[in-house]
């Protein structure tokens, strides 16, 4: 396995023409490099806003103490089976630890500024393995497609975020533009103009707005066939649904169900 050592890391910026001193830069890519490990020589780099680490060998999150600017963190396709180390990355925005080896969500609750949380591709199971989210009270983006959730209760965790008010929950494996152009259709129906949610600065100001747009996808879990009338009953538990899994949640929908 590769050493991230501080001349390795200085030639990576040479190579991709960054600058030399280490501080100065705000991202820096350091994908399939062959790591075992995050080392110490990343604490330099204190100005990084986006840290791509994704398809190393990487088995636990250590060394990031310094770097406080951080609003990025990729580190899908490694090999992590603890969510730790994030104390003092209080600014993160978005986290991707999709393909990784995590049973169980915690160590999250602390990052405020969180918008953004990749989970697919581990081995997730139960209601209690996702409780943590619950804590979560900036996350508007959850993904946990193509885990192993087969426990109905898993939607009591959904409640207690709020009954997913301001929440965009995709369970499946998906590429952005799927869930995008719903809630981007919804915004232009509201005559708002389409920004992206992570944007802190705007949606303090937009907030209001948000808070009403929830979409929901548990498709890719076993859960899906375990949750008796499983469109009616999420729609009706979750009073702000408003896009579950392949289509839209009309009003026409709601007042069906809400008869039912």
């Amino acid at each position: 396995m590769t050493e991230m050592t501080a001349a390795l890391l200085k030639q990576v910026c040479k190579t991709l023409k960054l600058y030399s001193t280490p501080e100065l830069n705000d991202k820096i890519y350091l994908h399939y490099k062959g790591f075992s490990r995050i080392g110490e020589a990343i604490s330099a780099y204190t100005g990084l806003r986006a840290l791509w680490l994704e398809g190393n060998g990487i088995d636990t999150i250590e060394n990031l103490d310094c770097l406080k600017e951080l609003r990025c963190l990729y580190l899908q396709q490694n090999l992590i089976e603890d969510i730790e180390g994030l104390e003092e990355n209080t600014e993160l925005d978005t986290i991707n630890l999709s393909n990784n080896q995590i049973a169980k969500v915690s160590g999250l609750s602390h990052l405020k500024k969180l918008s953004t949380l990749h989970l697919t591709h581990n081995k997730l199971t139960t209601a209690k393995d996702i409780e943590h989210l619950a804590e979560c009270n900036s996350v508007t983006v959850v993904d946990l497609g193509n885990n192993r959730l087969d426990d109905p209760e898993i939607v009591e965790v959904f409640e207690r975020m709020g009954n997913l008010r301001g929440r965009f929950l995709i369970f499946c494996k998906m590429k952005v533009c799927i869930w995008v152009r719903p809630v981007a259709a919804m915004l232009d129906h509201a005559r708002i103009t389409f920004f992206h949610v992570s944007a802190n600065k705007y949606f303090s100001v937009f907030a209001s707005s948000f808070l009403s747009f929830s979409v929901l996808n548990l498709m890719g879990n076993p859960v899906v066939r375990k949750i008796e009338n499983y469109r009616r009953t999420l729609i009706s538990r979750l009073p702000s649904l408003t896009y579950l899994d392949d289509r839209p949640v009309f009003e026409e929908d709601r007042r069906a169900i809400e008869a039912w």
